[in-house]
């Protein structure tokens, strides 16, 4: 079955004419829009409103990019729980700056159960 995305992809140049007609001004009314593609940044001609990409790798690719973008904005600078420092966790659901403060605040945690529990004893 053919399709929009491949008569696309092998009419190219005759895309790029029809942009440059309509640019100037041969023909105003053409569709064809002139698309920096969101994966590999090339440059590509096409008559489909919601394409960002020139093919389905690239689609992957720029998928890939807006996942790694939104994980690295969630890791965004913290401050330490324990010790109060600003760093960067390398996870997004880090709460202390190193394992040493990881380790004091579960030893207070522990700590505090264990004397609450004690507590009815005295």
């Amino acid at each position: 079955m053919w399709n929009n995305s491949q008569w696309e992809q092998e009419n190219q140049e005759l895309l790029k004419e029809w942009y440059l007609d309509k640019i100037t001004g041969k023909a105003p009314d053409s569709a064809v829009r002139k698309i920096h593609c969101e994966g590999c940044g090339g440059i590509f001609y096409t008559r489909i409103h919601s394409k960002r990409y020139c093919n389905c790798w690239c689609a992957k690719l720029g998928n890939w990019k807006h996942q790694r973008q939104r994980r690295l904005a969630a890791r965004a600078d913290r401050v330490c729980a324990v010790c109060g420092k600003k760093f960067t966790p390398a996870r997004s659901d880090a709460l202390y700056c190193s394992s040493v403060c990881r380790q004091s605040a579960y030893r207070q945690r522990v700590t505090a159960k264990s004397s609450g529990q004690n507590g009815h004893l005295i």
